[in-house]
């Protein structure tokens, strides 16, 4: 078997398993099960190449016989090979094709390292400690993306508004008290006119007292807003939302906020779909021949935003008539490559 056809097998064999693996997470399913069918990806992941490497060794197949040995490892290397050659154009073209430039008129980033800013560690305990510190691991830094975009119709009352979108800050202790601490001056340094958390903010009780010192002292002048993920349902959701909300945040989950910002009307909906209900909205009917910014009793709000929890509700986003959604639960993606993009972004 020439080493091509091995490499391409095993990159095959790769994606297909870790796409199960992203697909399993954007399921609502119970959590028992859900670890339970991602360990046994997992171990399918890690030991079928070893039984496969172990079959060739034992019949010594010749190079390109492989397949016309048949049986159930042949066409399953072949599956992989032709899934392999799929997969890498598929997700080329997606990481040429994914940020629209008409929308994007501009992006930069700045980087910020926790540990070097504040002199305590960014995560707790040895082992997630250790992991921290494996090369390419950037879990300690905090980046702030910096993106101006164009909505079409805009009113121009609402040019320049500055949104901070948050999301994934997964409170579970692994990560310290310091790093949110830090996030936290960064979001105030930005002077926000508005905050959308979009979930998956906590799932350890023991870092609820943390609120206060962190997202209690986050403000933006219209509001924060924010939307519960999956991660949020491990523990009490109500005691969530009730200790968030007396910090001055809103809760916009399964619900559509009305607000009036610089004069104009701004519509904020919640959406934690598939775990949660969706907002009970009427979808908005626009009179295409309508100037953008003429005043109408029937075309909904001038500007409307959608917080997801995942884009795979990005179809709700459309039937709705949203401006700008806002997503999380991919974590932007992990374990990225040059062309690629990331391998692991839990999404249908």
């Amino acid at each position: 078997m020439s080493w091509v056809l091995i490499f391409s097998a095993v990159v095959g064999h790769g994606f297909f398993w870790v796409g199960a693996i992203n697909r399993l997470h954007a399921l609502p399913i119970w959590r028992w099960l859900l670890d339970a069918m991602t360990y046994l990806c997992v171990a399918v992941l890690l030991a079928l190449p070893l039984v496969v490497a172990w079959h060739i060794y034992q019949t010594s197949l010749p190079t390109g016989d492989w397949l016309a040995e048949g049986g159930w490892i042949a066409w399953y290397l072949a599956a992989c090979v032709l899934f392999s050659v799929v997969a890498l154009v598929g997700k080329g073209y997606q990481e040429f094709s994914r940020y629209d430039r008409r929308a994007l008129v501009a992006w930069g980033q700045t980087f910020h390292d926790v540990e070097e800013a504040t002199g305590d560690a960014a995560m707790n305990g040895p082992l997630w400690k250790a992991l921290g510190r494996l090369p390419g691991n950037e879990a300690s830094q905090i980046v702030v993306d910096q993106k101006q975009l164009a909505i079409h119709g805009l009113p121009t009352q609402l040019a320049g508004l500055r949104l901070i979108h948050l999301s994934d800050l997964h409170m579970t202790g692994r990560m310290s008290r310091a790093f949110y601490e830090e996030l936290t001056d960064k979001v105030r340094q930005q002077q926000p006119d508005v905050i959308a958390l979009t979930g998956d903010i906590v799932e350890n009780a023991d870092c609820w007292p943390w609120f206060a010192g962190t997202l209690g002292r986050m403000e933006a002048r219209y509001g924060n807003y924010f939307i519960l993920g999956n991660h949020d349902l491990f523990v009490d959701v109500d005691e969530t939302i009730r200790r968030l909300c007396d910090l001055g945040w809103h809760y916009a989950g399964g619900q559509s906020l009305q607000r009036t910002i610089r004069g104009v009307e701004v519509a904020i909906s919640g959406n934690e779909l598939p775990w949660r209900p969706a907002p009970s909205i009427t979808p908005i009917r626009v009179d295409p021949n309508r100037a953008a910014n003429a005043p109408t009793a029937t075309a909904g709000p001038s500007l409307h935003v959608a917080l997801l929890h995942t884009p795979d509700q990005w179809p709700w986003s459309v039937a709705h008539q949203v401006h700008l959604a806002l997503a999380g639960h991919t974590h932007g993606g992990q374990i990225c490559f040059p062309g690629i993009g990331p391998l692991a972004s839990p999404s249908i």
